[in-house]
């Protein structure tokens, strides 16, 4: 069944072929107008994929204001470019959630951004998908490295609410000083 863009079916959710098939033949843009579509239709399908903020950072930062309409496209924007199509093109399908079984939060911070992969155990006992967000941090880049997890863990739960609240639920972390 298709529904806003997705496939559902089995207990799976994946993107559109025809969608993946946009972003694999993306050229590089070349105004600020052409990126903020491409981020916008990645950023639809970004929670199929474990992407760190700081991927797309440069690619964001052609778009504010600051800069010129004709984008200067350096080395670090094709890379950003080429990485983002990469994890977009080999997504993969999301585990549709099981609200009678236990979440997974597995969060991880960088000195640039956050992440999350929300996920549960499958038939096979491994960990399946369910959800994945992350973001750039601005101010929060000053902060120690046990501040940057710990917040990535605040900020995930906050998010993940509406999945998680009511739920049972295990927070992994890699941060030893968090565990």
């Amino acid at each position: 069944m298709v529904y806003l863009g997705h496939l559902l079916g089995d207990g799976k959710v994946q993107p559109l072929q025809a969608k993946i098939e946009t972003i694999k033949a993306w050229q590089p843009p070349k105004t600020q107008t052409e990126v903020r579509a491409f981020l916008s239709l990645t950023i639809y399908y970004r929670r199929f994929v474990k992407v760190d903020g700081s991927i797309v950072a440069p690619l964001t930062e052609l778009t504010t204001k600051k800069q010129p309409m004709l984008v200067n496209w350096t080395e670090g924007c094709q890379k950003a470019f080429d990485s983002l199509k990469k994890a977009m093109c080999t997504a993969p399908m999301l585990k549709a959630p099981d609200y009678s079984g236990e979440f997974i939060v597995q969060t991880d911070a960088s000195e640039q951004g956050i992440g999350e992969v929300l996920a549960q155990l499958n038939e096979e006992r491994l960990d399946q998908p369910v959800d994945f967000i992350s973001r750039l941090l601005s101010r929060e880049q000053r902060w120690s490295a046990i501040e940057r997890e710990a917040f990535a863990v605040v900020w995930t739960l906050k998010k993940l609410r509406p999945y998680l609240f009511g739920m049972h639920l295990q927070v992994q972390k890699d941060h030893r000083s968090l565990r």
